[in-house]
């Protein structure tokens, strides 16, 4: 099971979300329910240094 970690632009909270096979389209915040979110680029995306999945 993959997860990206996702920043609420309202409650500037961070929280990871998980899914199977497919990155969802849209995505909510578990905290105040706001569809305005964004993609975590700063984190590891699961892939070691020298790009084997880990």
């Amino acid at each position: 099971m993959a997860q990206i970690k996702y920043i609420c632009k309202q409650c500037t909270k961070v929280f990871t979300f998980k899914y199977l096979f497919i990155k969802p389209r849209r995505v909510n915040c578990p905290h105040c329910g706001s569809t305005n979110v964004r993609e975590d680029k700063k984190t590891n995306c699961g892939c070691s240094k020298n790009g084997r999945f880990t």
